[in-house]
């Protein structure tokens, strides 16, 4: 693929990428644009927990502080639309880097070129549930700079690490907590380099160990990274925030923390997950054990994380591409012949310009977010929640919603939002306390102990109908909504009054 032929590559990710972001809002969008503004107006880190009721009085650390002052700035100059094209471009950028990565080093042919350009489609299309206005693609971005640089110094062993790695570290932690991700990677490499320096029998790995002189160097230059991030704005109770996810009851219970064999299952990230570990067995067997042990350790590390959860599948897609695809692609793409490398272009250029075309056409463009996906969130009950504040003293609202409330409504208080789920609260997570109102047992109960006056609730939950094959083979079965029980003890009892409805919302209150 030449010159132009790249561009409309990238035209053509560019626009599946736009697409994605205004075909849903993200529930946290609003939580993030909220505390963005704070930071803004206050010129201050916000320490204290000033949206929920149920956590007043409690500390904590916005752990993508500087992500959410850029978000608000990006969106008070450009508004929704330069937001999702920052946030469209950043993966673009990553994909763009990588490819400037393998193309400089390792593929010259145009056999090579095109087969990448067809895997990252694949790729991308399968990670579209984690993209849009979504943080999280900062940790995309930097794990894959991060290995970008620890494959370069596996190819040239007198390389330094680079001098602003602690920088990079500390505005990483700045901007997402995933950088912890990359303290783990960092450390990882570094003990791959000790054991090689160390144990001579590893060189049987096909890779010769660093001198004395880099090996200390790049002890001292990861050190820094890590002491770079105890000197963020939170400094150590960072830490302390990433460690509170040891309660994992978040992890059975939020979507997108599922693993991708739990229902619904991501059929095309299975595929690509089990892509990764064929291709790297190949190749393991092929090059009879000459891959660096690190890569040995960052593949079975990501792929036990993209099997455990589906939001670290991007992660893996990103390390196959840098550290696999070099060793895998070539031998793959020998049987494709010259003589239909001009049908394959030309059929590659019209498809690529057509999908471009069709998904800038298709997005569905808004400048109004929070009221232009009005079928997934409360809009019309928000209004009528502002406007009947004494409604609003002990809210129990459902947990999609109190990301989209805080950018809506700050003036209410909430029982939960998207962002603290795993936070501690008698003796569990406030998700696990959550989640008891929706046992029969304990609806009532709960809503006493809480004192709770109103209720909202998400009247039509999304579901995923189970096909043939998931229901007979799988043995999956319907479920059954998860607001049914609070629901129907609020609709039966006397002691409560619905006082609003619309199309996806339900408020009930307590009557005096």
């Amino acid at each position: 693929m030449k010159k132009f032929g790249w561009t409309l590559f990238y035209i053509f990710i560019f626009s599946l990428l736009i697409f994605n972001s205004f075909s849903y809002l993200d529930p946290d969008f609003g939580w993030h644009l909220r505390f963005g503004e704070i930071i803004w107006q206050t010129k201050s880190l916000p320490h204290d927990q000033i949206f929920l009721w149920t956590l007043e009085g409690k500390t904590w650390v916005d752990h993508e502080w500087l992500a959410n002052l850029l978000m608000y700035s990006i969106w008070s100059v450009g508004g929704y639309i330069l937001v999702s094209i920052i946030f469209a471009l950043l993966p673009l950028l990553t994909i763009f880097i990588i490819n400037k990565f393998l193309f400089t080093n390792f593929f010259k042919t145009i056999e090579t070129r095109v087969a990448t350009a067809v895997f990252e489609t694949i790729a991308v299309v399968a990670m579209l549930p984690h993209l849009g206005v979504r943080i999280q693609e900062v940790t995309l971005f930097a794990v894959s700079i991060l290995i970008i640089i620890l494959s370069q110094l596996h190819t040239n062993r007198e390389k330094l690490l680079p001098w602003w790695l602690p920088v990079f570290f500390y505005l990483w932690a700045c901007l997402h907590a995933g950088f912890f991700i990359g303290l783990i990677i960092l450390f990882i490499w570094i003990c791959c380099e000790t054991l090689l320096y160390y144990i001579p029998s590893l060189q049987k790995f096909g890779i010769q160990p660093l001198n004395k002189k880099i090996l200390h160097y790049s002890i001292l230059i990861s050190g820094l990274s890590f002491i770079f991030t105890l000197i963020t704005p939170y400094g150590f109770t960072l830490y302390h925030f990433i460690f509170d996810y040891r309660d994992t009851f978040y992890q059975s219970h939020i979507q997108e923390w599922l693993s991708p064999f739990a229902f619904p299952i991501h059929y095309l990230q299975l595929t690509l997950n089990l892509l990764v570990i064929t291709s790297f067995t190949g190749v393991v067997f092929s090059l009879c054990k000459k891959i660096p042990l690190f890569i040995y350790c960052i593949i079975f590390l990501l792929l036990y994380m993209a099997f455990k959860s589906v939001r670290h599948f991007p992660l893996l897609m990103a390390s196959w591409f840098i550290l696999i695809f070099p060793y895998f692609l070539p031998e793959l793409t020998t049987k494709i012949k010259n003589t239909y490398s001009k049908f394959i272009s030309f059929f590659i250029f019209t498809s690529l310009l057509s999908l471009s075309i069709f998904f800038l056409l298709s997005a569905d463009i808004t400048t109004k977010p929070f009221t232009n996906y009005c079928k997934m969130y409360p809009c019309e009950a928000a209004y009528f929640l502002k406007n009947r504040p004494e409604l609003t003293k002990q809210l129990f609202n459902s947990y999609n919603f109190g990301g989209y409330l805080i950018g809506v409504s700050p003036e209410l208080r909430l029982f939960i939002d998207g962002r603290l789920p795993q936070y501690p609260f008698n003796d569990h997570s406030i998700l696990k306390e959550y989640y008891t109102f929706f046992d029969p047992a304990y609806s009532r109960k709960k809503l006493d102990e809480h004192g709770i006056s109103t209720v909202l609730l998400q009247k039509n939950l999304p579901r995923h109908k189970i096909n043939w094959f998931e229901k007979y083979f799988l043995g999956f079965e319907e479920k059954t909504i998860k607001s049914s029980s609070l629901l129907n003890h609020v609709s039966t009892s006397s002691n409560w009054i619905k006082v609003y409805e619309d199309k996806n919302s339900l408020i009930f209150t307590r009557k005096q």
